[in-house]
């Protein structure tokens, strides 16, 4: 993670001000390029989706499972999960939304913590075979084809500029951590040694030029990771 030196800037002799969050497509932007303020608004927005529908849908026992877990998936995961791809996901954050969403899928099948049935579980009762993070996961893997089909590719080889320096203590995961981290199966230090830390990207071009090979991989990549989750 790099910061960068205070500086100001001025278009047309005026002086924009500096601030330290904005909203852009309906995502939170950081000034310290963590997400943890989208995700807090991504979990706030879903719970009053999922709340709103409690009298309406959740509680009426005359309609099916099926079709509330239907609704859930369009509705509540759809606001949950919006502008996922982009996100800088934290162990503590993946943890959060498998609470959140283990909860409300609780709640539509009647099903209490005392009753001792695992989330796997659940999920099987609901027919929802992945979770949440590994939707991010698949989400963020597709994202990634996507962007490195469309020219210009150099934008993501940028460098920090001069003025930047590194921040004190550990560093942040960001988004290329985590493509790294993703596309291991079916690269990684096995595959490549410790060429794999400067070659990744050039692995990841070649397989994303085209849209059915990278598919593949990234089925492979979740239905892998699935499987060890199972």
């Amino acid at each position: 993670m790099y910061l960068a030196k205070p500086f100001s800037l001025t278009v047309n002799q005026v002086q924009l001000e500096k601030i330290n969050r904005f909203t852009y497509l309906g995502s939170q932007r950081c000034a310290d390029g963590s997400s943890d303020a989208d995700f807090q608004q991504r979990i706030q927005k879903a719970q009053t989706v999922f709340a709103s529908l409690w009298k309406p849908l959740w509680n009426r026992r005359e309609v099916s499972v099926r079709t509330k877990v239907r609704i859930y998936l369009a509705l509540v995961r759809t606001v949950l999960l919006y502008g996922c791809e982009t996100w800088s996901v934290k162990l503590q954050h993946e943890n959060t939304l498998k609470v959140f969403e283990h909860t409300c899928l609780r709640r539509i099948l009647r099903v209490q913590l005392r009753d001792r049935i695992s989330n796997a579980d659940i999920r099987r009762m609901c027919n929802i075979q992945r979770d949440v993070a590994l939707t991010i996961k698949e989400r963020r893997l597709k994202w990634l084809g996507h962007v490195l089909r469309k020219p210009p590719r150099q934008i993501l080889l940028v460098e920090p500029i001069s003025s930047w320096k590194r921040r004190q203590g550990g560093q942040r995961k960001n988004g290329w951590n985590l493509a790294k981290s993703d596309l291991e199966p079916i690269g990684g230090f096995r595959k490549f040694g410790h060429r794999w830390l400067t070659q990744w990207l050039a692995f990841a071009e070649q397989l994303g030029e085209d849209r059915t090979t990278w598919s593949k991989k990234v089925s492979k990549i979740i239905n892998a990771r699935r499987g060890g989750n199972a």
